[in-house]
Order: C-alpha cells, then structure tokens, then sequence
C-alpha cells in the first residue's frame, strides 16, 4: 500500500504537504501541488479519507468556523419504512448535534455500497453511518478503516 510518504519522496516534499494537497488546502504553491498529484497519480496513491473523516468527526476539525459539520449516511432501500423512518430519526438527531446529513440509498447492492462508501469519504464527510440488510459486523472490509466507520 502507498503511503504519503511515498508520494511526498517521489514529489519531493514532506508527508504534511502531500496531505494539505490532497486534502485541498491552498496554502501549498501551485507548482507544488501539481507535483504531489502527478506523483500520487503516478504511484496509484488512494487518500484514506475514511480515517481522515472519522478523525475530524472525533475532534471536530471540520467544524471550525463553520456552522454545521457532514455525516454520510449510507442505508438500504429509503422507500421502505423502517430504513426511511431511521434515517429520518438520524438525521434529527444529527442536527441536534450540530451537524448535517447527507443519506444515500445502498440499494442492497455491495457494488453500490462501495460506491457510497469511497465518494462520501471522499466529499469528507466527518463521519459515515451505514446500514445495510446485506452485510453483518463481520463484513467491515467494505470500509478501508473498520474501525472508523458505524456499520450495522
């Protein structure tokens, strides 16, 4: 598996710069920036954002002046009752707590649920729950980090 650091030595740069740009932040020249993707490119690096997410959901760095924060919400068949009615009940709850959330259907479809999983993780949401009929707590391989996802 390629690691930031081996994009930040192909790139020749620090692992913090290889994550500032891969993260998005614009505090890194262009030049640079255009040297660290082009190495990730190169090296078929994939940003762990499942554990970025859960990090930033854990200390609440995503928050910072911002009014709301993001957690994904990946559950099975919304036209039903129960998935719809939990996902609304999570979605209160959420608020309540200061943060938003963003509810895709699985369609109980593991393709689909991959899908779900990488592009909530990387829009950085701060945190992802997933529920899926399909799948028991021994099928966390469709997260990159078991533990810093909610599955159920």
């Amino acid at each position: 598996m390629v690691t930031m650091k081996d994009v930040g030595r192909e790139a020749g740069v620090s692992a913090m710069t290889v994550s500032n740009v891969l993260r998005g932040n614009d505090n890194v020249a262009p030049e640079t920036a255009k040297r660290v993707r082009e190495a990730a490119d190169k090296l078929h690096y994939r940003l762990n954002t499942t554990s970025l997410s859960a990090r930033s959901l854990r200390v609440s760095t995503s928050r910072k002046g911002k009014e709301y924060g993001t957690i994904g919400l990946a559950i099975f068949e919304l036209d039903q009752p129960y998935p719809s009615q939990l996902a609304s009940l999570i979605s209160i709850e959420a608020e309540k707590r200061g943060y938003q959330t963003v509810v895709q259907q699985t369609r109980i479809n593991e393709l689909n649920e991959r899908s779900i999983i990488e592009r909530m993780s990387n829009q950085f949401c701060d945190g992802l729950l997933f529920s899926s009929s399909r799948h028991g707590i021994r099928d966390r391989d469709l997260v990159q980090s078991p533990a810093d996802c909610a599955a159920g």
